[in-house]
């Protein structure tokens, strides 16, 4: 009697609904954490599956970075994630972004150690007052993000006006970023003390922490500095 006919590619349905999902139950290598709530939608083949992702997670931390709540709105095929939106939000900041990711190995169910990555913000504002309790203002960030998700390239552009730093007042701010895989470099940076008068500076910050800055300025008056201002005679 012949063995019964095995399909190698067996079809696939499934639907999965989420609440307070740890991604880490399921795997360490994405330094992802936080709880996971959403339904997933998949169909096709094991070897070729497309789904549909509604998901949001609370207390999200990526690389030791705490990102909040996030909300993504996404559909996989052959282990590309495209990203319709991917929302941030901490208190009232919030960053919107959408593109793709290669998450998964092509015609398998492996996950990618170093995902590759194109990511482009549509929108995003950071209120100084979910960083600081004595800051306060509004930062605009645009930007791109490509490479891997460990070795991420593109640029970013933040900028801002009438910041309260709590020791500093700054009529402007305005930041330029470039991300080469390795460091974030900033050139030029700029904070404007008043129309004129503030300080311009370069840097770099690296992945793992280090970073170098310089900084220079044609001249601020004594007056404009707000620590000095507060002691008599000043």
């Amino acid at each position: 009697r012949d063995f019964p006919h095995m399909n190698p590619d067996p079809p696939v349905t499934v639907t999965a609904d989420l609440a307070s999902v740890s991604l880490d139950d399921f795997t360490t290598d994405i330094p992802l954490t936080g709880l996971f709530s959403g339904r997933i939608s998949g169909t096709g083949s094991a070897s070729s599956l497309t789904a549909d992702m509604n998901l949001r997670g609370s207390g999200v931390v990526l690389a030791d970075v705490a990102l909040g709540e996030v909300g993504l709105e996404a559909m996989l095929r052959d282990g590309l994630l495209t990203v319709a939106r991917l929302g941030l939000a901490k208190g009232r900041s919030s960053l919107t972004a959408s593109g793709t990711a290669q998450i998964l190995e092509q015609r398998r169910f492996a996950l990618v150690p170093d995902p590759a990555i194109d990511l482009r913000i549509t929108e995003g504002s950071i209120f100084l007052e979910d960083v600081s309790d004595a800051a306060k203002g509004t930062i605009s960030v645009t930007g791109d993000i490509r490479g891997t998700l460990g070795h991420p390239l593109g640029n970013l552009s933040l900028s801002g006006a009438s910041l309260d730093l709590g020791i500093q007042k700054l009529s402007e701010v305005k930041i330029a970023a470039r991300l080469d895989g390795e460091k974030i470099w900033f050139d030029p940076i700029t904070l404007t003390v008043t129309p004129g008068q503030g300080i311009q500076g370069t840097g770099w910050l690296s992945l793992d922490g280090e970073y170098s800055l310089t900084a220079s300025s044609p001249g601020i008056s004594l007056a404009t500095i707000d620590v000095l201002k507060e002691r008599d005679g000043l």
